[in-house]
């Protein structure tokens, strides 16, 4: 007896009975699979929906409309809840076979009652969640604007980090002595120095975006893309409590230039995984070491003679706001 799918309004049926292959891994990706039934007529657009895909769409609130990125999610599998177990979602549907011959196409080929297929499940390294329930997450501060709910990766954000280090030179009048002794007076050391200073480096990720909600450039309404905010550091706190990333502190982030990898989604349009590289400071990303800082050598803000800073401050999240 054929099944449906409530979010997805798909009619769908086990095809095999017994324990599917399933493979876990916590630290890489876990799989397993099942063989279900499809319309052979709604094949595409049924395994489209249970694969997922990203698409723009909007929606008013009182007087004001917003863009946003709208997630159909991929399908769960139903003995790998999420919050129970390690989650597992639809990612490939392959050996789709035809079932029941019900004569040919219009092109001349064979057409059938019902599509066969093995449906491969993989657990992800971000997470997944609806719409409403990333609405339900945001910050008051976000004023309930739809159009910002990926600018606080809680979903479809993958984070990478990697401890690095750099040398920060001090000049050779640095007020460096050699040790005294034996009555001996103590001798300016006149070698060159480095400190070395402790950064993170962060990759971030952003999944599945469809390509005409990725701004690169600022775009004509005036809305600043990705490479406007190279070399800025974040005004705002990055991140948010419940994300992977979790929070870092106003001017400790530093971005860098993105990259994209462009594909197809189930649904046939085009997409792009977005990676962006991002530097935390945890001193501050306009602190450096100063030898001579008065009351003792320590870190201290850095100024241009202008008095603007090096790495000047602005809202990191803009990018990701519809």
């Amino acid at each position: 007896m054929p099944l449906l799918d409530p979010v997805r309004g798909v009619a769908y049926e086990e095809a095999r009975a017994g324990t599917p292959k399933e493979s876990l891994n916590p630290r890489a990706e876990s799989r397993t699979s099942r063989t279900l039934k499809f319309d052979w007529n709604t094949r595409q657009f049924d395994t489209a929906r249970w694969l997922g895909y990203s698409e723009k769409a909007s929606v008013k609130v009182g007087m004001v409309e917003y863009d946003f990125i709208h997630r159909e999610t991929p399908a769960d599998h139903p003995s790998w809840p999420a919050g129970e177990r390690i989650p597992m979602y639809a990612s490939e549907v392959s050996e789709m076979v035809g079932d029941i011959p019900a004569g040919v196409d219009e092109n001349g080929v064979g057409m059938f009652k019902r599509a066969i297929a093995t449906v491969g499940y993989t657990s992800r390294k971000y997470e997944i969640r609806t719409d409403e329930e990333v609405f339900a997450m945001l910050p008051e501060e976000a004023g309930g604007a739809w159009n910002a709910l990926d600018a606080y990766f809680l979903r479809y954000v993958e984070i990478v980090e990697k401890p690095t280090a750099a040398y920060q030179s001090i000049p050779p009048n640095s007020g460096l002595v050699w040790q005294a002794g034996g009555g001996r007076p103590q001798l300016p050391a006149t070698l060159f120095t480095y400190i070395v200073q402790y950064f993170v480096d962060i990759k971030v990720i952003w999944r599945e975006v469809p390509l005409e909600c990725y701004r690169e450039y600022m775009d004509d309404d005036g809305r600043m893309g990705f490479m406007d905010f190279v070399g800025k550091s974040n005004s705002a706190p990055f991140g948010h409590e419940a994300s992977l990333l979790g929070v870092k502190p106003v001017q400790t982030v530093i971005q860098g230039a993105p990259t994209k990898e462009l594909y197809r989604m189930p649904n046939g349009q085009w997409a792009a995984d977005v990676t962006i590289p991002y530097r935390f400071h945890p001193k501050g990303a306009n602190y450096f070491y100063r030898h001579d800082k008065p009351g003792g050598p320590g870190y201290d803000l850095l100024q241009r003679p202008d008095g603007s800073l090096l790495f000047p401050p602005l809202d990191l999240r803009v990018p990701y706001v519809m």
